[in-house]
């Protein structure tokens, strides 16, 4: 089929040509038609005349789809055709502007035409494409011509359907289950569900008529819901050799557990046990081969708790292990704590809260924060924490690898946290050491009210201490104005406390104070001779002979020093700080040039908001009256921010900067041959550390130092409103 529509297009130029072009649209697929929807091709025909002359020849053809008549979108793509044939202006080609260019919207073609090739004309007015038969015919669907195969997936839902188009007849019950409408009586259960939408049922045979509720049990009932519950508090009884409870775990390490008690009251127990007939009776027995009789772990609380009036609370017994074995998770914690209510006044053997006895080897051997803690509240006359006796060896020994090795703690007025003693030639009364860790302690002494380590001696070392990485003395003291280490040696050369280290990170002597002075040195006043309060040394290489660490806090300071009339800090030799330095005021002080040994000469530093660099020098013009100024290498990659001055020596020129800062160097001119000019160029700095850490000129003071001054005198105020008494409770001098 096809539809004629004739239209003069006329196209004028110099050359004085015209066209003129008869069009004859044909609508339809280039194959075979069938009864299916056809191509998106189709065959377009037309006449083309030349001045009034039909066309002969090959043309090549432009076809162009558009929206509008004029103006408009292009729709689909461009079909050029080289070397159509046409005879006496008959003209016949194939177009195809895909299958999204015709949705139902008006389209107009547009054409362009050169005969023989070369550049086309465009041909006027566009040609408006209207609808054939065969168009009419796909706007509707032939009966079968659509199947599942035709349907994109998805594209048909239910808004697609009308109400009530489909019945039961088009559904295929073989392949969508019917709606469910059968129901059974009472009694009856349903047994099947049919396609469709039937159910079979069948009746539903035997009743629970009641639950009863067995040993350790409570709850039950014959009616309605029911409910068990486990009796509170368990009680099982009976005879049986292999236990009346066992538990057992195939779990490896810490997570197998046979058994588990678990208490969350203040105070409460997990497991007890409780034995009540025979001396050979056992609260709770813990018995291994090759590992751990019984373990006890604590977070907050005892790990293992052993009880005795008359006998021994709690005793392990092992052929290659741990007889017991005590873990306690924090600080101030037992793994393992025995008590003892029987008097120890009789003399020995003392009653034992917990004993050990080994005919060569070690009786209690404890390894943790505190290896062994022994503790006596009797205030009973000679109470004992811990007791070691040894007739010609260590009466007690503590190893600690990264806590304390033993320590001992005394209630009573006048009693004794740890005593040893020793007998033999050489011998030592208490022995400790601290293998691992700058905390480790050899001997640690502790007092809330007193002196944590007191030696006296009249012709030796009144304490002493060693370790080969830790802290030869370590001393604690919670009282205020109490010691935590504390020595007396009245001799010559004698020391009151000598400490000495000789491993790589050792500490001869360590302070540690948890509001207060770690270590302080005092001298006596009125002496001619130089005294030092505390005085530091390192003879070895790269030693350090003072050191300060302060790590905590906006306002820590690793070292602080404070005079009343001379200099806080004084420093003989090179001094380097990696930071900033802040300060109220800055200079040099040299000795006088014209008076060195009577007068100083001190100048002060230049300050600005910006960490600002200055470079400066002369320069003689050359005979040009230009010159370019080198600067260092490192210039531009340190600076920014450029700034200029130029000074004439000996002459006056207009000299400017004729070339800004580059390649580290700038151009002088403006002046006359040799003319000696002065220059000086500062810049900002721009490295990594100025970056990070750039003055902040104005800031307002943190909370804990508003209300208080760097320097109050100055400002007519007290000396106790200065910054140090705000953050350090320092008492203030006046500079």
């Amino acid at each position: 089929m096809r539809a004629k529509s004739r239209e003069q297009m006329r196209w004028d130029r110099s050359a004085g040509r015209q066209w003129l072009v008869v069009l004859v649209l044909l609508l339809g697929s280039l194959g075979a038609r069938q009864a299916g929807a056809l191509g998106t091709a189709f065959t377009y025909q037309g006449q083309l005349q030349q001045s009034g002359a039909l066309a002969n020849g090959p043309c090549d053809f432009r076809f162009r789809l558009y929206t509008a008549a004029s103006g408009g979108s292009q729709v689909g793509s461009t079909n050029t055709l080289s070397s159509v044939t046409v005879t006496d202006g008959l003209f016949t080609v194939p177009l195809d502007f895909g299958a999204a260019a015709f949705e139902g919207s008006d389209r107009w073609l547009e054409i362009a035409v050169a005969c023989p090739s070369g550049s086309y004309t465009t041909l006027s007015p566009r040609e408006q494409i209207t609808a054939t038969p065969y168009a009419l015919f796909a706007n509707s669907v032939a009966p079968g011509a659509v199947g599942t195969s035709q349907l994109a997936g998805d594209s048909v839902d239910s808004t697609k359907i009308a109400n009530g188009s489909i019945s039961a007849a088009d559904i295929d019950n073989t392949s969508v289950q019917q709606r469910v409408t059968g129901t059974c009586v009472g009694g009856a259960a349903m047994s099947a569900i049919n396609a469709n939408g039937t159910v079979s049922c069948a009746s539903a045979a035997g009743d629970i008529t009641g639950v009863s509720a067995g040993t350790g049990l409570s709850g039950g009932g014959s009616s309605g819901d029911v409910t068990l519950n486990v009796a509170v508090p368990l009680v099982l009884s009976g005879s049986a050799t292999g236990g009346i409870v066992k538990g057992t775990t195939s779990a490896g390490g810490p997570s197998g557990i046979g058994v588990q008690g678990e208490s969350t009251a203040a105070n409460g127990i997990g497991v007890q046990g409780v034995a009540h007939s025979g001396t050979a009776a056992y609260g709770v027995w813990g018995d291994s081969d090759t590992g751990f009789g019984t373990v006890g772990t604590s977070l907050n609380g005892t790990g293992a708790w052993g009880d005795s009036v008359n006998g021994t609370g709690v005793m392990g017994t092992c052929t290659n292990g741990t007889g017991v074995y005590g873990e306690a998770g924090y600080t101030g914690m037992y793994g393992v704590h025995g008590v003892t209510y029987a008097s120890g006044d009789a003399g020995p053997p003392y009653p034992a809260g917990l004993r050990g006895d080994a005919p060569a080897s070690i009786g209690v051997n404890g390894t943790g924060f505190y290896g062994v803690w022994g503790e006596d509240t009797s205030n009973s006359s000679g109470g004992i924490g811990v007791y070691g006796q040894s007739y010609n060896g260590i009466g007690a020994w503590g190893v600690s690898y990264v806590g304390i090795g033993a320590a001992g703690t005394s209630g009573g007025d006048g009693q004794i946290g740890v005593y040893g003693e020793s007998f033999g030639a050489d011998g030592i009364g208490v022995k400790g050491f601290g293998y691992s860790g700058i905390n480790a302690h050899g001997i640690h002494g502790e007092s809330p009210n007193g002196t944590g380590v007191y030696g006296n001696s009249t012709n030796g070392t009144a304490v002493y201490g060693y370790s080969s990485n830790g802290s030869g003395v370590g001393g604690w003291s919670d009282r205020a104005g109490g010691s935590a280490v504390w020595g007396h040696a009245t001799g010559d050369n004698a020391y009151g406390v000598n400490g000495y280290a000789g491993g790589s990170g050792g500490l001869g002597v360590k302070g540690y104070a948890s509001n207060g002075t770690g270590v302080t040195g005092s001298t006596p006043v009125g002496s001619s001779s130089i005294k030092v309060g505390v005085s530091g040394e390192s003879t070895g290489s790269n030693g350090t002979g003072v050191k300060g660490v302060a790590n905590t806090g906006s306002n820590a300071w690793g070292v602080f020093g404070q005079s009343t009339s001379g200099y806080a800090g004084w420093f003989s030799g090179n001094v380097h700080v990696t930071g900033s330095l802040s300060k109220n005021a800055g200079s040099f002080k040299i000795d006088h040039p014209l008076d060195p040994a009577n007068k100083y000469l001190s100048h002060s530093f230049v300050e600005s908001p910006d960490m600002k660099n200055v470079y400066d020098g002369t320069i003689a013009l050359d005979d040009a009256g230009e010159a370019t100024v080198e600067l260092p290498a490192y210039f531009q990659a340190l600076n920014r921010d450029f700034r200029y001055q130029l000074t004439c020596i000996g002459g006056f020129a207009p000299v400017y900067i004729a070339d800004e800062i580059h390649d580290n160097r700038f151009r002088i001119a403006g002046g006359t041959p040799g003319l000696k000019v002065s220059w000086q160029v500062t810049g900002i700095r721009q490295d990594d550390y100025a970056k990070a850490h750039p003055i902040l000129v104005e800031e307002d003071k943190p909370a804990e130092e508003k209300g208080s001054y760097l320097t109050p005198i100055e400002h007519g105020q007290p000396a106790a409103l200065s910054v140090e008494q705000a953050v350090k409770n320092t008492e203030v001098v006046a500079p």
